[in-house]
């Protein structure tokens, strides 16, 4: 069993509800060999309420191993900020750095 494997998955120019369902489906098939995943979110143009959920979900779930998200869009992390996620939660839960 490795546990060094990375699974790069990249996150949807549009990820909002209705792209949900599919792309979980997606990360599940390839989160099956226990590697870590990694969210690469520099395609994010567009999010909802339901893909920050997603992404906060994500952070937390113990089937990410541990999850990471790179490249994060500025209008992601714009959006997380407006929703009250703080700058040290940000670096926590996806080691993202924010510049005031």
């Amino acid at each position: 069993m490795t546990t060094s494997a990375n699974c790069s998955v990249e996150l949807p120019e549009n990820f909002s509800q209705p792209v949900l369902g599919e792309f979980k489906t997606q990360l599940d098939e390839k989160a099956t060999g226990g590697e870590k995943i990694t969210l690469d979110g520099k395609s994010v143009e567009q999010i909802d309420s339901a893909g920050l959920q997603f992404l906060l979900a994500f952070a937390g779930s113990p089937i990410a191993g541990v999850p990471s998200v790179e490249n994060m869009s500025d209008l992601t992390v714009a959006a997380l900020s407006d929703i009250g996620v703080t700058q040290e939660e940000l670096k926590t839960l996806f080691d993202v750095s924010v510049t005031s």
